[in-house]
């Protein structure tokens, strides 16, 4: 999830972490955090899901 949508979200703040990601075209990123057990509305059911949040 990019860093702006998450800001505009107004969701609590991201738990810091070490990993880097490279991307199909060889992009390589360090996330700015990651956020774990983001409750998301799917339908009539609700799931908690992680997501790890990038600036780019």
């Amino acid at each position: 999830m990019p860093l702006s949508v998450w800001r505009k979200l107004g969701l609590p703040d991201l738990i810091p972490t070490q990993m880097t990601l490279e991307l199909a075209n060889c992009a390589i990123y360090t996330p700015d955090g990651i956020a774990r057990d983001v409750f998301v509305p799917v339908g009539k059911f609700t799931f908690p899901a992680d997501f790890v949040v990038v600036n780019y």
